[in-house]
């Protein structure tokens, strides 16, 4: 039996993505730990994960590995709501291994169009647009897991050392059939001020828990799949500039998939770490 990687990876850049974050200045004094800029401001992000997904097909192990790097430019705007964000994939590659088959690779040229979407001031989304996708981006590209995911929930008030606040990041998305689900809550605590290339930013430890299921068909085959795991990490937000810095982030999942072909339905543990940092126009990844 043959799984197509589409159902191993549908969610997995979700779940990872559900994990980035970022944000524009503020002119807020004492400085806000929130969503809000003055006027238009343009920032680019560069994001470099690695998943691997172990797949037990009654004893026999399948090991699925995905590297994905991008480089994101976001255009914040001030709106009614909060900030609306314009983000575009300036460079995107993402390639996906197994042993059942040749690699699938996709690039900046199969997402056409930006995703459009704004931001409270706490980050909770709404997708105004999303980009068409060809090729293997749909497999490849969740754009309402970035919408929802890629900043961090924030509480809009000025921060405290030791205070702490959670939130929940919930999305669904149907692309080409395939649906997916998403539910992560995340507990966010200030760890205090951290000097990084003498600059003072503000370190944020963030821990989760979550549920992520998808179902949909797959080269004529049914399938179902449903994970929970933890989620880990932290971020350094700029308060003078009112922009994330960095993020860190690392996932543990496990759960099932069933597939009309199988008999029996089959193990699934995924890990992952991702990186996020806010880069200059000329820095390379």
């Amino acid at each position: 039996m043959r799984l197509s990687p589409t159902a191993l990876f549908i969610g997995t850049l979700t779940t990872i993505s559900a994990c980035a974050g970022g944000g524009g200045p503020s002119s807020s004094s004492p400085p806000i730990l929130g969503y809000s800029v003055d006027g238009d401001v343009n920032q680019s992000y560069a994001q470099a994960d690695t998943t691997s997904l172990d797949l037990d097909m009654g004893g026999q192990m399948i090991d699925v590995n995905i590297r994905l790097g991008a480089l994101l430019d976001m255009a914040l705007a001030p709106v009614p709501e909060g900030v609306q964000v314009t983000a575009s994939w300036r460079d995107l590659d993402v390639i996906m291994t197994n042993p059942m088959g040749p690699a699938e690779r996709t690039s900046e040229d199969d997402v056409e169009g930006p995703l459009v979407f704004t931001l409270d001031r706490r980050g909770a989304a709404e997708v105004i647009s999303v980009p068409a996708l060809k090729g293997t981006a749909p497999q490849m590209v969740v754009p309402h897991g970035v919408a929802e995911g890629f900043f961090p929930r924030l509480p809009g008030t000025p921060p405290s050392a030791g205070m702490s606040w959670t939130d929940t990041v919930a999305y669904e998305a149907d692309i080409e059939g395939a649906k997916t689900a998403n539910e992560t809550v995340f507990t966010y605590t200030v760890v205090g001020d951290t000097l990084v290339d003498g600059r003072s930013l503000l370190k944020v430890a963030t821990e989760g828990e979550g549920t992520s299921s998808q179902e949909g068909v797959t080269q004529g085959m049914d399938f179902q799949q449903a994970l929970t795991g933890t989620v880990n990490g932290f971020f350094l937000w700029d308060l003078a500039a009112g922009v994330l810095r960095y993020q860190w982030t690392e996932t543990d999942y496990s759960g099932t998939m069933n597939v009309t072909a199988a008999p029996f339905p089959l193990g699934v543990s995924m890990r992952g770490v991702s990186h996020v940092r806010l880069v200059a126009d000329d820095d390379q990844r």
